[in-house]
């Protein structure tokens, strides 16, 4: 059973030019299964950013407040003072440049504090913002699950409370990985270098040929 407290919701944003198709990014409710975890890098840490790691590769969380997350686990983004809140996040990879095409999250607030909603902003690969969405937070959990319908890709996705409230924690982060450029197989190397020896010979006859 899905949790009343996120609505689905659709933003559209346009791929490509001229004819090409639209493209919608979706924020829907719950988790989805499948996906790698996200884990908090070195220890504790508390300051910004604060980092974290999924399959081998780094993520990056920052703010406009300090902000502290835990190391090992799945990584999770608190507030520090008292009260314990922030009122802004930003997840994005710090180097791997494919971006990320899925995103779990679970926006938390502080028990007795007011309900309030929550704007999640979504950018591509050149930093353009490509959706954003309105998502209630109340109390327990605030999943989600962002995703597009047509292998879209993101570079960073924002999490703002707004002036309605703050943040406790926002956590339980999962992530899928943009496919990255793929290393040729055994195969494809050696027609390759085959190829370069084809090349090679020909330019030296060329130049045997012009000296005579």
């Amino acid at each position: 059973m899905k949790s009343p407290n996120i609505v689905a919701l659709v933003a559209i944003a346009t791929i490509g030019c001229g004819s090409a198709a639209h493209a919608t990014v979706i924020l829907s409710t719950g988790n989805q299964s499948g996906l790698a975890q996200v884990h908090g890098a070195g220890g504790l840490q508390t300051g910004n950013p604060v980092l974290g790691v999924v399959s081998g590769q780094g993520v990056s969380f920052t703010s406009t407040d300090t902000i502290t997350t835990n190391g090992g686990g799945q990584a999770f983004i608190d507030g520090v003072g008292s009260p314990a809140v922030f009122d802004n996040v930003a997840v994005f990879l710090t180097s791997y440049t494919f971006g990320f095409t899925e995103l779990n999250f679970n926006m938390q607030k502080l028990s007795r504090a007011a309900d309030f909603t929550a704007t999640i902003d979504v950018y591509d690969l050149s930093n353009v913002l490509i959706a954003s969405f309105s998502a209630p937070v109340g109390n327990g959990q605030n999943k989600g699950y962002l995703h597009g319908d047509a292998g879209e890709v993101f570079s960073r996705v924002v999490f703002k409370s707004g002036t309605g409230g703050d943040f406790s924690s926002v956590r339980q982060f999962d992530l899928t990985l943009a496919p990255g450029l793929g290393v040729p197989e055994p195969g494809t190397w050696a027609l390759m270098i085959s190829g370069f020896g084809l090349v090679g010979a020909t330019l030296r006859r060329r130049r045997i040929a012009a000296a005579v």
